[in-house]
C-alpha cells in the first residue's frame, strides 16, 4: 500500500467518524469544498458512505478528498471527540472548524 492510499484512508476515516458523530448529535455544519467558493450548509446527512456523503439532492455525492473544512457549533462531546482522535481543529467563541488540510 503506498503512502497516498494511506493518507486517502486515514483522510476518510477521520471525515467519516466525524460525520457519524455530528449526524448522530444531530448537528448542524457548514461544509466548504476544495476549488469552490459556495458553502453548504447540512442539517441533515442523507447518506454517509465510507469515502463520501449526500447532503442533498442538488450537491449529489461530496467526496471527502474533496473538503477543505467543516465548521460546526462548539458541543463539549465534540471537542472530547476531536481530542481523543488526536485531529486538528480551531476552536473560536461558538464555533468549530475541522480542516481537511492543514
Amino acid at each position: 500500500m503506498t503512502t497516498n492510499n494511506k493518507t486517502g484512508l486515514l483522510n476518510n476515516s477521520k471525515w467519516y467518524n466525524l460525520f457519524k458523530l455530528s449526524d448522530d448529535l444531530s448537528m448542524d455544519l457548514v461544509l466548504k469544498q476544495l476549488n469552490n467558493q459556495n458553502e453548504i450548509y447540512c442539517d441533515f446527512i442523507r447518506e454517509l458512505e465510507k469515502d463520501c456523503l449526500m447532503i442533498d439532492d442538488k450537491s449529489g455525492f461530496i467526496k471527502f478528498v474533496d473538503i477543505e473544512k467543516i465548521t460546526l457549533k462548539t458541543n463539549l462531546e465534540l471537542i472530547a471527540f476531536l481530542d481523543k482522535k488526536n485531529y486538528s481543529f480551531d476552536a473560536e467563541h461558538d464555533s468549530i472548524d475541522v480542516y481537511g488540510y492543514k
